[in-house]
């Protein structure tokens, strides 16, 4: 009766039962996607010839059976499979990495704070020392003090004496005292980074807990024909890992022209419930969660039953006039790109980036690991962007062509002009051979200036029929810059959803685009300004309607 117990590569044996093989596979490669990854474990066992049971523990299976690959498939036979557990059952994990780190660094911290406050004992022993010798000072001046001889008057030989003594006794007591006292005052802020330090500690181990890890428990039934040696391998989609896009830029520019360097990263997570070291890592822009089938529509069955009037014609109609007197449609353009957590997969085929070096990712670290991608590097044409009604200065960007395969996925960036920081920002989500506008940081030398010239209501008409609305504006551009800015201007356009409400656009000179990028009213004029340019946009528009009706939120 024998067993092999196998953690990893370290081949540990104890004999427990015959033919039973408890096994501790390692993480050897994960391809990871933006949620879910594809996690491999492996183990060397060496079995004997004959029936053999194979037990071991996986991440919790969150998609269907885990596949298996044995080693010697020639000479060693599948028999079955037994799931235990296959849907994760819950128990306390081993002292995962992190947490065993977070403890030391707790237990480091209260040591530190310990050994100083040892230094505080001798000081205070020292003030108290200093104290009581003053107040034996003070306690020889009193009526009951060795100054008064036996007759009640002062002894002249004693009273020279003793004052010599205490002159020496309480200039040396109130040294001491200043001496201690400054010296626990000079401590105070370092003990207070020492007790931080601890807070800080014990905040970051009770946030640490021994895991309550979810694992599947599987048992294989093999037959070998003879002796088989090799590598065991497991194969499972967990849903506890994921990874998203980060991005440097990197602008090296002079006068609206120069080269954009983007560095793709990756921030990569796992709370699996087992520590990764030194895994091979895919990372795949592929959605494992995309349909695989579609379901045919539902059968539309329309039938015909008698009108029945709910309401009067008139008090119908007033209705639909109400509704038909909505607020314009306002829409401020956006200047960058959609969220992280809602880019989709819209465009492309998957693209998988393989990590050159292996990677060791502890099991629930929130922080993350940052990898690198790879870089793209091209030529730009910059423009400045801004917005008349909200934007003080303007923003550099470019319309970026994404000539690489598969798909730029959107995701936060950090933005360096001539190798400068100057803040953070987004890159869009961009399909292989498309382009996307890229906001590149601010351009703080071209300056908007916007002014509400005048915005009044009034009525129209000798008997007063109809309701008006009239708002003029006012937009000054100056670019201070030596040399020429292209500049493109957003405001926008009340839009009229009504028959009965009319907009009047007034503005000067006319935008050189209307609807842009689909958003009904949204106004551009596209400007050419010189160095120490300044430009004026006037712009503003008139609104009538019936007087016995509102505007109102659409």
């Amino acid at each position: 009766m024998r067993a092999i117990v196998l953690f990893g590569s370290l081949f540990a044996t104890t004999a427990l039962y015959a033919d039973e093989f408890f096994v501790s596979p390692d993480v050897s490669r994960v391809t990871i996607f933006t949620e879910g990854a594809l996690v491999e474990q492996s183990a060397f066992v060496d079995l004997p010839g004959g029936l053999h049971t194979l037990v071991f523990e996986t991440p919790s299976v969150s998609a269907g059976a885990p596949n298996i690959q044995l080693p010697g498939s020639d000479s060693l036979r599948l028999i079955s499979v037994e799931m235990q557990s296959i849907d994760g059952s819950p128990s306390i994990g081993e002292e995962s990495t992190l947490y065993l780190q977070r403890r030391e660094t707790l237990t480091e911290a209260r040591a530190a704070l310990a050994e100083f406050e040892l230094g505080d004992i001798a000081l205070q022993a020292d003030i108290a020392s200093a104290q009581a010798s003053l107040r034996a000072v003070e306690s020889l001046t009193g009526p009951e003090g060795q100054l008064i001889g036996a007759a009640g008057e002062l002894d002249p030989a004693k009273t020279i004496n003793m004052l010599r003594q205490l002159s020496v006794e309480a200039f040396t007591a109130q040294a001491k005292l200043d001496r201690a006292e400054a010296a626990l005052d000079a401590r105070d802020l370092e003990r207070n980074e020492l007790v931080l330090a601890v807070e800080v500690a014990e905040a970051a181990f009770d946030q640490t807990p021994r895991p309550v890890i979810e694992t599947s428990t599987i048992v294989l039934t093999v037959e070998a024909e003879r002796r088989v040696a090799g590598s065991l391998r497991i194969e499972n989609f967990t849903e506890d890992a994921a990874w998203f896009p980060s991005y440097r830029l990197d602008l090296d520019y002079a006068s609206m022209e120069g080269t954009l360097n983007i560095t793709r990263q990756a921030v990569v997570f796992q709370n699996s419930g087992f520590d990764w070291t030194d895994a091979r890592v895919t990372l795949s822009t592929a959605d494992p969660y995309d349909a695989t089938r579609i379901d045919l529509p539902n059968e539309n069955l329309l039938t015909l039953i008698e009108r029945r009037e709910a309401y009067s014609s008139a008090s119908r109609d007033l209705m639909v006039a109400e509704s038909a007197l909505s607020e314009p449609v306002v829409q401020a353009i956006e200047l960058e790109g959609q969220s992280v957590l809602a880019a989709q997969l819209a465009a492309g085929e998957p693209v998988e980036f393989s990590i050159s070096d292996t990677l060791s990712i502890l099991s629930g670290d929130t922080n993350g690991v940052l990898v690198e991608i790879d870089q793209i590097g091209a030529p730009v044409t910059l423009f400045a962007e801004a917005v008349a009604p909200s934007d003080a200065t303007a923003t550099l960007a470019t319309d970026f062509t994404f000539d690489r395969t598969g798909l730029l996925l959107a995701g936060d960036s950090v933005i360096y002009h001539n190798g400068v920081y100057v803040g953070s920002g987004m890159v869009p989500e961009v399909a292989s051979g498309d382009e996307a506008k890229i906001g590149l940081g601010p351009l703080k030398s071209v300056l908007i200036k916007h002014r509400i010239l005048s915005q009044e209501d009034g009525d129209r008409g000798l008997i007063s029929s109809t309701n008006a609305r009239e708002v003029r504006t006012e937009t000054e551009i100056v670019n201070l810059l030596s040399h020429r800015v292209p500049l493109r201007l957003y405001d926008v356009l009340p839009v009229s959803e009504a028959e009965d409400l009319r907009v009047t656009e007034v503005s000067q000179p006319r935008p050189d685009e209307r609807n842009v990028e689909g958003r009904r009213g949204v106004l551009l004029w596209s400007l050419d300004l010189g160095a120490g340019d300044t430009q004026i946009i006037r712009f503003g528009y008139d609104l009538a309607w019936p007087k016995d009706f509102e505007i109102v939120p659409n």
